[in-house]
C-alpha cells in the first residue's frame, strides 16, 4: 500500500524556513542558479531529515556523507557542515571511503549511476546508514529515501522495508508526505 500526497519543494521544510532562506542566499540566478537551487532545496531536504529520523546507534554528532558530484558536494558541506540539529552537530564528509561510509547517519548519492548505487548499497548491507539518492528508481532498486524531482516539486520515496531492516525508524510525520514503497531490502 502505497501513500501518494505529493508535496512541493517546501513542504516539509516549512519548520525550517531560515535554513531555506540561506540555501535560497547561497543560489544564483540563471540557469546555472536553478541547478544550484535544486542542490541548495536538496541540501535543506537533507538537514530536515535528520529531524525526522532515529538511528539505531545514539551519537552527539551526525555525518552526512556525500557520494555527488563536486559541485553537490562541496554546497552541501558550505550548507550543512556545522549546523546543528536537535543538539547533534551535522559534520559532512565528502566522497567517504567504503570503511568510512559505515560511519555515516546519512549517505547521500545524488547523481550515482545505478550500478556504483547497487554496489555502494551491497555494501552498507544491514548497516544503519540512510541511503538517499535522486535516481526516480533508487528506493525501488534498495535505497532507502529517493528525492525525486517531478516538474517543480521533489517527491519522497521512502522504500520501509530497507529502513527497518536497518534498524532505522522514520516518524510518521515523514512518511504521510512520501510515496512508501514495501519492497523487500537492499539489493
Amino acid at each position: 500500500m502505497a501513500l501518494t500526497a505529493p508535496i512541493n519543494a517546501y513542504g516539509i521544510m516549512r519548520l525550517h524556513l531560515p535554513l531555506v532562506c540561506l540555501c535560497l542566499l547561497l543560489a544564483g540566478t540563471g540557469n546555472a542558479g536553478a541547478q544550484q537551487d535544486q542542490r541548495a532545496v536538496r541540501a535543506a531536504y537533507l538537514f530536515n531529515l535528520t529531524r525526522y529520523v532515529v538511528w539505531p546507534r545514539n551519537s552527539r554528532d551526525l555525518r552526512i556523507c556525500s557520494e555527488a558530484d563536486e559541485q553537490t558536494s562541496e554546497l552541501l558541506k558550505k550548507i550543512l557542515d556545522g549546523k546543528n540539529s536537535d543538539g547533534r552537530i551535522v559534520h559532512v564528509v565528502l566522497h567517504p571511503s567504503a570503511a568510512e561510509q559505515r560511519n555515516c547517519a546519512i549517505l547521500y548519492m545524488g547523481n550515482t549511476s545505478p550500478k556504483r548505487a547497487a554496489e555502494i548499497l551491497q555494501g552498507l548491507r544491514a548497516s544503519p546508514v540512510l541511503t538517499v539518492g535522486d535516481d526516480p528508481q533508487f528506493a525501488h532498486r534498495g535505497g532507502m529515501v529517493g528525492l525525486v524531482r517531478s516538474e517543480d516539486q521533489i517527491q519522497l520515496y521512502v522504500n520501509i522495508s530497507a529502513v527497518q531492516s536497518a534498524g532505522i525508524q522514520m516518524s510518521s510525520r515523514l512518511l504521510s508526505i512520501a510515496v512508501v514503497n514495501h519492497s523487500e531490502g537492499r539489493n
